[in-house]
């Protein structure tokens, strides 16, 4: 895989890597286990990842996407994860069928430098590296991937420590503290943008975009999508009599991300009837996030052409029903827009660490496939006019949809599960265990029984 320069930018790193690389055909990865065997390694040698990733759903997504790549290149292959018990990993992970540990974490309050909370952090790394460093000479995998959230620093040093490699996947344009710190120890460091490679070493850079997940990406006809969210809605309702949905409905998904967006959701709040009145042929789709569902429900009195709920399980289904998409700047949600070839109205949240979803807002902007509104100031008017606009000009909608796809990588999950598959590969064809050398009395010490 083309590891890029400073001075590249996207496009050009597509056109220079080879075709299939970067088409959406599935690629064939190596199966590790069947290498290893032809290498004359012993068969009970098992393919072993660790996954890193907590907080939101931006680092769990991306990292449940690679773990399915990973298997179904290799379903021998031993996948697990490691996180918080009280966040959105605790439950994402085992309902997608994989082993969950926990691990005490700790939070990073901010301002660093000013956040009375933070004098206890060192003894909370100190509990929560211990705690993972258990768990890594217990499940003792060939590679640990972190995709972020305050779990990943402490299970990437523990990683470190025991003398396994381990790698990192960074969603956003500017990447946080922790991975800043973590790349420097890392084998190899995955980024979605271009852009980001001027925050990491050079060498270690692979631009793979971000990894999104094979269910967003299933796609169905607007009519579908719609009957799926309007059931009482027949199709003769939908679009008059014709068999095929009415291209005049006009389809809006607002979408804060899991726990909501404030300014968004009272933005919205303002005008969401009024435009309900002066468009007949408008539907809206809105993920409120869990703080403020229950509040827009009681707030919204009109019910018949928009679809609330707290959180849209059936992402994919909201995609395929929407013309324009309004949306906080998330990496993962940026990802899946540019995939997807959606037109949106991006809102960069500012209380997230750095402003770093205006950067990756930006990206969007740049390419003409998404217009910006800033989060400072939002009110339902300016809201309002952008969507009316947009909605109304369907030669730009079109063309902000082209921009997106022009810039967008489909199959990340594959690309980084064949780069980590290669590096297990290495692992396990070295002789002998590929951990340090630990201390009878500290496998005592952590009740692993030594090896």
């Amino acid at each position: 895989m083309e590891r890029l320069s400073t001075e590249t930018g996207f496009s050009t790193f597509l056109s220079s890597i080879p075709r299939s690389r970067h088409k959406s055909s599935k690629i064939r990865l190596p199966n590790v286990r069947a290498l290893a065997e032809v290498s004359g390694v012993s068969e009970e040698i098992q393919f072993k990842v660790l996954f890193a990733a907590g907080g939101t759903g931006g680092h769990v997504y991306p990292a449940l996407a690679i773990a399915e790549a990973i298997r179904a290149a290799d379903r021998s292959a031993c996948v697990e994860f490691v996180g918080t018990k009280h966040r959105i990993e605790a439950t994402a992970v085992p309902h997608a069928g994989y082993t969950f540990h926990h691990i005490p974490a700790p939070p990073l309050a901010r301002p660093i430098f000013r956040s009375p909370q933070n004098l206890l952090i060192p003894w909370r790394l100190l509990v929560s590296v211990f705690a993972s460093v258990r768990l890594i000479l217990t499940f003792r995998p060939q590679v640990v991937i972190g995709t972020g959230g305050y779990v990943s620093g402490p299970v990437c040093l523990a990683a470190l420590l025991c003398g396994c490699p381990y790698v990192i996947q960074e969603q956003n344009v500017r990447p946080g503290l922790a991975n800043k710190i973590l790349a420097t120890f890392a084998t190899l460091v995955f980024i979605a943008f271009a852009d980001t490679i001027t925050h990491f070493p050079f060498r270690k850079c692979i631009v793979s975009g971000n990894p999104v997940r094979a269910t967003v990406k299933k796609v169905v006809p607007q009519e579908v999508a719609l009957k799926h969210f309007f059931p009482r809605w027949s199709s003769t309702h939908l679009s008059d009599g014709c068999t095929q949905c009415d291209k005049r409905w006009e389809v809006v998904l607002i979408q804060g991300g899991s726990l909501g967006a404030k300014s968004l959701n009272l933005a919205v709040i303002g005008f969401v009837e009024r435009m309900l009145d002066e468009h007949p042929k408008r539907l809206i789709l809105w993920q409120t996030g869990s703080k403020h569902h229950e509040g827009i429900v009681n707030k919204v009195k009109r019910r018949d052409r928009v679809y609330i709920s707290e959180f849209l399980h059936d992402i994919n289904m909201a995609y395929s029903a929407a013309d324009l998409i309004v949306a906080c700047a998330g990496a993962i949600t940026c990802s899946e827009l540019l995939i997807l070839g959606k037109p949106s109205v991006l809102i960069p949240l500012e209380y997230v660490a750095d402003n770093h979803q205006r950067d990756n807002a930006l990206v969007l902007q740049k390419a003409g496939a998404a217009r910006i509104l800033d989060d400072v100031g939002l009110n339902s008017e300016k809201l309002e006019v952008a969507i009316n606009q947009l909605l109304g000009d369907k030669a730009m909608l079109a063309n902000m949809s082209k921009n997106a796809t022009s810039i967008s990588v489909t199959n990340a999950a594959e690309l980084i599960s064949k780069e980590v598959s290669l590096l297990a590969q290495g692992q396990m064809m070295k002789k002998g265990n590929h951990f340090v050398k630990i201390s009878k009395e500290l496998l005592t010490c952590l009740r692993i029984k030594p090896s």
